[in-house]
């Protein structure tokens, strides 16, 4: 059965991709969304009214969601609780593109160093 989407009709059969880039990167949504904002995702108990549970999808949208950034987090924050890591780059350096994931087009120098003497 074929199916209207925001005007547009969506014929049965046809795949559709969702890009997820454009989703995160919302001014509606995420203020000065280009900024490193890490606060912005801060489990500080505010509510964001009419704000929809797909805004921020970065590991889809299914049922192993919420396990998949709680993993991300325990990780993360491990490898920076120890190291340092420092990009010999620029932004403007990198060549961003967005194929099904976003990356640079180059590989990405890193200077990493542990925070502690061991």
């Amino acid at each position: 059965m074929d199916r209207v989407v925001g005007g547009q009709t969506i014929r049965k059969g046809t795949t559709v991709s969702i890009f997820i880039l454009a989703i995160h990167n919302d001014a509606n949504v995420f203020p000065d969304p280009d900024k490193f904002d890490p606060d912005r995702f801060a489990d500080n108990g505010i509510v964001i009214e009419n704000q929809s549970a797909f805004a921020y999808i970065p590991f889809s949208a299914g049922s192993r969601q919420r396990f998949a950034g709680l993993e991300e987090r325990v990780i993360l924050s491990s490898i920076f609780r120890r190291f340092k890591f420092r990009s010999t780059q620029t932004i403007d350096d990198l060549h961003l593109c967005a194929d099904a994931i976003l990356r640079p087009r180059v590989p990405i120098q890193m200077i990493i160093e542990r925070r502690y003497p061991q």
